[in-house]
């Protein structure tokens, strides 16, 4: 498959995925939630710093359609200069979740109150697609972020691959493949960390 098409098949799949994104219903009894916000433990300084470490890792997610869709019109698999752009980034956001892993220590996802939201089919089928695709579903905060940066590291070890000069089109066309799986599973997370956070306060 030419890069060219694989590339065409990236976008697709993930314009599709943002479609098929599963709804949630609101159990009428819950309090409301901002679901911009991945991170919600009722601590404002922890929230913060969390949510701008989320900020860098999309800023980093939305460089890699950028660096994907420049390298098409250079005739590559990839912008070097706006996926090295991305994986500063994605590092920045990793080391920012570093520095939160300890602030709650212990503190397990409550299924329940995700369920008392409406949202635990959608938080299911997100354990099924973390441990589907070689992760280890998260029990708690310290693990939830763990998760996090693991997203970050595999998507920086794609985009550096991409960078080399590739040979095998075969390798080339399962590390396309593999930048879309991590996106779509941060979709996926994304859509329900509000809950996921909510649930560990």
């Amino acid at each position: 498959m030419p890069v060219t098409q694989i590339r065409s098949a990236l976008r697709l799949a993930i314009s599709l995925a943002s479609l098929l994104l599963p709804t949630i219903t609101i159990a009428q009894s819950a309090p409301p939630v901002d679901l911009t916000r991945w991170f919600q433990m009722g601590n404002s300084e922890v929230d913060n710093q969390a949510n701008s470490a989320v900020t860098s890792q999309s800023l980093g997610m939305s460089d890699i359609i950028l660096a994907l869709d420049a390298g098409r019109k250079l005739k590559v698999a990839i912008d070097s200069a706006i996926a090295t752009r991305a994986i500063t980034e994605m590092t920045a956001a990793s080391s920012q979740f570093e520095t939160l892993k300890t602030k709650f220590k212990g503190r397990p996802i409550d299924r329940g109150t995700i369920e008392g939201y409406g949202a635990v089919k959608q938080y299911d089928a997100l354990v099924v697609m973390i441990t589907s695709n070689g992760y280890k579903a998260p029990g708690d905060w310290a693990s939830y972020i763990s998760l996090l940066q693991e997203i970050d590291k595999r998507v920086m070890s794609d985009l550096d691959f991409l960078m080399k000069p590739q040979s095998r089109m075969d390798v080339m066309k399962s590390v396309f493949f593999d930048l879309i799986a991590q996106k779509i599973i941060l979709e996926n997370i994304g859509a329900i960390s509000g809950y996921i956070t909510i649930s560990m306060q």
